[in-house]
């Protein structure tokens, strides 16, 4: 084995030197350009007579290196070392051995170079089981590491789901990860306590609004039962009716969806016909001389069995029915036709609810098409004309799993189409 890689390999410069040996007459003569190679690499040489074992020939021969030899000596360092030098040795046509010494630095001889046929020719299956052995080693390992890691982080990432839907987690704080799972702990324990501290923000509000509303509702129907009001006074007193009958609707939203977005609602999950829930509000709209007199309501549910069902919260269903047909109203305040369309296919239910008002703007459509987070983010301002009241409609449909989607073209009227999955007997 070659330690200096800048040193010149033996066999070169053996066939440099044997052939000018062989060339040589009685005496061994070496030209200049082989000797100078000899210096500049710091190898020394010596040609051994093959009777008498003496040297016939040197060049820069180490003190310590003998002149003579026998055969066993020269079997020896032909095979291992000659006073720690590596040497190499050539014979040449009856001029005796060629010996190189190199460097002691320079090479390194391995004495066995002998293996057996069996050996060799196992040698490749050998490797390759080998290969094989540390390739399953490696694998096992990696399936050992990856089954504690994921042991480790799957109970972290199932947390950070149930931190995303507001509910409370607790890890417990030990095992790998624990920096991660002690952050993970306070920050489930920070949002619920910023929820927990808005929910109550605005049920005290709700309250504190809630006691002087009901007086100034119930005196204002007290003096609407008085016969001394002048038209003005009448006039004045229905706009107090009205705007505290809106606080008041305000308030009651206002509370319905903070419960709806942190769970709080009880569901009363029972089979619903939604035809027979949308039949009695339209009736019950139709029964107001007020609603009777602006609206016109059509009711299409012919194509629809008796059979139907959905499962839900019929309280919460039919609020969200009301908040959409509140809403057409609100938007149309001198009257409109609208429509209520029930079709079905084979795993849903679908209830359009539409009118030819006014409609929406594209970037109204846009914001009430978004997902539900960004309804309760409430960032922009623009689009809060359309309140809470679609906000529940959009909490409540997806509390039934079910899907909800606008459409509109401004001034030719607004479309709602709802879609719940239908009840599997």
């Amino acid at each position: 084995m070659k330690l200096d890689s800048s040193i010149i390999d033996p066999n070169i410069l053996n066939d440099q030197l044997t052939s000018q040996i062989n060339q040589s007459g009685p005496s061994i003569v070496i030209d200049e350009k082989s000797l100078i190679t000899l210096e500049e690499n710091n190898i020394w040489a010596m040609v051994i007579d093959d009777e008498t074992g003496t040297v016939v020939w040197s060049k820069d021969l180490p003190k310590e290196i003998p002149t003579k030899y026998s055969r066993k000596d020269i079997a020896l360092f032909s095979r291992y070392y000659l006073k720690d030098y590596p040497v190499f040795t050539y014979i040449n046509n009856n001029k005796g051995l060629l010996v190189l010494g190199y460097p002691k630095d320079s090479y390194a001889k391995i004495p066995s170079n002998a293996f057996p046929l069996l050996f060799l020719r196992n040698l490749p299956r050998t490797i390759i089981y080998y290969l094989f052995l540390n390739l399953i080693i490696v694998f096992i390992i990696y399936m050992v590491s990856k089954r504690k890691l994921l042991k480790s982080i799957n109970p972290i990432t199932n947390a950070i789901c149930k931190i995303s839907n507001g509910e409370k987690i607790q890890l417990e704080e030990k095992g790998d990860l624990l920096d991660i799972k002690i952050a993970v702990n306070e920050t489930s324990k920070q949002l619920l306590e910023r929820d927990s501290m808005r929910a109550n923000w605005i049920t005290g509000i709700s309250h504190d609004i809630r006691t002087p509303l009901s007086l100034i509702i119930g005196y204002a129907d007290h003096l609407s039962q008085s016969k001394n009001l002048n038209e003005i006074e009448k006039k004045e007193l229905e706009l107090i009716q009205s705007n505290s009958a809106q606080i008041q609707s305000l308030v009651s939203n206002l509370n319905l969806t903070s419960r709806l977005e942190y769970n709080l609602v009880p569901m009363e999950r029972k089979k619903i016909s939604i035809v027979k829930i949308l039949r009695e509000i339209i009736v019950d709209y139709m029964n107001h001389e007020i609603y009777n007199e602006l609206y016109d309501f059509n009711f299409i549910s012919d194509t629809i069995p008796s059979s139907t069902m959905v499962h839900g919260d019929i309280k919460l269903l039919e609020r969200a029915f009301r908040n959409l047909i509140l809403n057409s109203m609100k938007h149309n305040p001198k009257g409109c036709q609208i429509q209520i369309e029930i079709t079905m296919d084979t795993r849903n239910i679908n209830i359009d609810i539409s009118d030819n008002g006014i409609g929406a703007s594209e970037s109204q459509l846009i914001f009430l098409n978004s997902p539900l987070s960004e309804h309760i983010k409430e960032n922009n301002k623009k689009e809060k004309s359309h309140g809470l009241g679609l906000l529940i409609v959009k909490q409540i449909i997806e509390l039934h799993q079910g899907s909800l989607k606008f459409n509109s073209i401004e001034n030719r009227g607004f479309n709602t189409r709802i879609t719940l999955p239908l009840y599997e007997y």
